[in-house]
Parts: C-alpha cells; structure tokens; sequence
C-alpha cells in the first residue's frame, strides 16, 4: 500500500490511516477525479474510436 504525501497523516502507510479520513479524502477528491477522468478521455477515445476519420475529430461530440 501507498503512504499518505500530504495533511496531518502524512508519512503514514495509507493502512494506518483511519477510516473516516480515508472516506473524508474520497468525497472531497471525487468531483476533482471526475473532471480529471473525463479531461483524459476527451483527450484519449476509447481503442474502437481511435481511427483516422476520429483522431480528425469527425467523431467526438463538437
């Protein structure tokens, strides 16, 4: 497992972490993650899109 970077329980291995920030730091970082996943897929189409005629841009959503 990974070890917290950052705030009061920096330093710690993330199992050591209690429960509550674990789930405090998920709802605060899931709008962020959203807007970030879709920034990724808008720049990267899934394989079955990912043809000339796509990378063109005939394909996305305008």
């Amino acid at each position: 497992m990974g070890v917290v970077t950052f705030g009061k329980h920096k330093g710690k291995d993330l199992k050591e972490v209690p429960t509550d920030y674990v789930k405090w730091y998920i709802r605060v970082q899931s709008p962020t993650l959203a807007e970030f996943q879709e920034e990724l897929a808008r720049r990267e189409p899934p394989p079955e899109l990912d043809t000339p005629e796509c990378r063109a841009g005939c394909c996305r959503a305008q």
